[in-house]
């Protein structure tokens, strides 16, 4: 599905906009969308090997994501994970930054991360041992995207439709600005995105973690 097969649904309410504006503000709203909704998300093993530890750098292990990231999807988050089968609270850090001694008190279950680039996450601090990791990590698109699947487009068009068009009626001085319009469409887009994020929740719980159940959504 093309992003501009999203205009006309959203220009019934901004006539005269740009196509290419429009285009705009539709990966926007996509992106934001996928951000709230934490709708993307794949699950993954990395087999670990103990000289894989970098004890040089708070012990330290560097996961590769290249082979379930793809060149339109930057990671978010991570949702889930576990080593050997045991689950860890996961904490975004900034290493060796921001890692008060209350972080450190519980260290044991806790596990701090950070995206050191679009398909590397680094994660500390571990044991110098073989091991095996499960990660569900939680993706959002990138703003050159010019397709949907139409899984997106089918499930979710209307959140997405309502804030594109806020974002088109916020623009200032233009013939489709319309303030009174942009509050209705955030309140609507709220609802909507309120009500994915429960039935995606509802769906993750189902399903087995350990399995990567999401689709390819972006190209």
């Amino acid at each position: 599905m093309d992003i501009s097969d999203f205009r006309p649904r959203v220009l019934s309410q901004v006539p005269g906009c740009p196509g290419f504006i429009v285009d705009r503000a539709v990966v926007d709203a996509i992106i934001q969308f996928c951000s709230d909704t934490w709708i993307m998300k794949k699950g993954f093993e990395v087999a670990v090997l103990s000289t894989d530890v970098d004890t040089t750098l708070n012990d330290s292990v560097d996961i590769d994501i290249s082979a379930v990231a793809s060149t339109t999807l930057k990671p978010l988050a991570i949702d889930r994970f576990q080593i050997d089968g045991a689950n860890y609270t996961v904490k975004k850090r900034e290493l060796s930054t921001d890692i008060t001694y209350l972080d450190e008190i519980g260290i044991g279950s806790v596990k701090f991360f950070d995206f050191t680039s679009d398909t590397v996450i680094r994660m500390w601090p571990f044991e110098e041992e073989a091991m095996t990791f499960f990660l569900n990590v939680v993706f959002k698109p990138l703003s050159t995207i010019t397709t949907i699947d139409d899984f997106i487009y089918d499930n979710h068009i209307e959140p997405i439709v309502s804030m594109a068009q806020a974002t088109l009626q916020e623009m200032a001085k233009k013939p489709w600005t319309n303030s009174a319009g942009a509050r209705g469409n955030r309140v609507d887009y709220a609802e909507g995105m309120g009500k994915a994020r429960i039935k995606i929740n509802q769906e993750y719980v189902g399903n087995d973690t350990r399995v990567d159940y999401s689709k390819a959504y972006f190209a």
